[in-house]
């Protein structure tokens, strides 16, 4: 018995050890467990802050208002002066769609600038189909620089807009020969805040 009651104090030593380390490890789980919560927290604000990026994208790009998607987007960013600049752009804003019509509904405008151009405006009938002719079949040397033609430019900047490059489309109209310039550019040919932004 005697040894048994020496042995008491080293055990309750023991024990309150093993106790200790016990704590310990608890403690490390549980910062360890506080610090995954907040990690997992940030990841899901973050994923809800690219959602309503993508949202208010897409609001934008399709001419729709932000609505309600506005006060989000001011509970969630700080930049008021952002989201400002960015409200006229939605709900009327030009559209990639609208924006294809315009340069359809244009390009007559600009085929007959150039002919007028090019016959001085004293076009025959002869010239008038020569003309006409000559946007369908061009003779050219290989070895000459490729020239810029109503047809080539519009379907270039077409073609941009297609892939969603409107400030390139922009560029390319702008590239259109000297006469077309004076016609009317319907927001074509002056850079604009919402087209160097793309």
């Amino acid at each position: 018995m005697p040894t048994q009651a020496t042995d008491l104090p080293a055990r309750v030593a023991q024990v309150e050890s093993q106790l200790a380390d016990i704590g310990r490890r608890t403690g490390d789980l549980e910062a360890s467990a506080t610090q995954t919560v907040a990690s997992l927290k940030a990841d899901a604000a973050q994923a809800r802050r690219l959602g309503l990026v993508a949202s208010a994208r897409q609001a934008v790009e399709s001419g729709q208002p932000l609505g309600a998607l506005r006060a989000r987007l001011d509970e969630e960013f700080a930049d008021k002066a952002l989201l400002a600049a960015l409200e006229p752009r939605a709900g009327g804003g030009p559209t990639i769609a609208g924006l294809r019509q315009q340069l359809t509904n244009l390009q007559p405008q600009l085929e007959d600038a150039w002919r007028a151009f090019n016959t001085g405006g004293q076009a025959s009938w002869i010239d008038s189909a020569l003309a006409r002719l000559g946007s369908i079949v061009r003779v050219e040397r290989r070895d000459a620089p490729k020239r810029v033609t109503v047809g080539s430019a519009i379907a270039a900047a077409d073609s941009a807009l297609a892939q969603g490059k409107v400030s390139l489309a922009a560029e390319k109209i702008r590239a259109l020969p000297q006469p077309c310039a004076a016609l009317p550019d319907n927001g074509w040919r002056t850079p604009t805040p919402w087209r160097a932004a793309r």
